[in-house]
């Protein structure tokens, strides 16, 4: 668990400032490195990656699951924006909002076509038991991991 620097609370991975003295926990000038774990620094992106392959691994799980019609889309949206929050948070702070990542799903354009066609394709595998739902849970996970590196370059060019 890293620590404040000024005043040596110990604050959580996912927040920006420290709950004692207020003061930002994130390395000043480092070009993206973020909190101090042990004497080791640890990027931004790096953090945000290790998210992105969590729900990756569990948006395919979710979806291979999730064999009622409609439901795998509702899930699938709470889990991506969810990601995005915690990525969000990583890259600016515990401000960032759930308002905020919707909005920001959206700034990346991830939601368009490919996001909308990919969620109607996986519906469409409901209909064909087990090797449908095995065959989305994979296209989940993919979409995932590339909606996340897609967020992950989109909160990069706008540090």
């Amino acid at each position: 668990m890293p620590y404040c620097a000024r005043c040596g609370n110990s604050v959580r991975d996912e927040h920006a400032f420290c709950g004692k003295c207020g003061a930002c926990t994130q390395v000043a000038g480092s070009g993206g490195q973020a909190l101090a774990k042990g004497g080791a620094t640890e990027s931004k992106r790096a953090r945000s990656k290790k998210w992105v392959n969590g729900y990756a691994l569990t948006g395919g799980g979710v979806a291979a699951a999730a064999i009622i019609p409609g439901a795998t889309s509702a899930a699938l949206f709470t889990l991506e924006t969810t990601m995005v929050l915690h990525i969000g948070r990583i890259y600016r702070g515990q401000q960032f909002s759930k308002e905020d990542a919707v909005a920001v799903v959206g700034a990346a354009g991830f939601m368009g076509t490919v996001g909308l066609g990919s969620k109607i394709a996986m519906e469409g595998l409901n209909f064909f038991p087990v090797v449908g739902w095995a065959i989305k849970g994979g296209i989940a996970g993919s979409v995932i991991k590339t909606l996340g590196e897609l967020i992950i370059k989109y909160f990069e060019s706008i540090e």
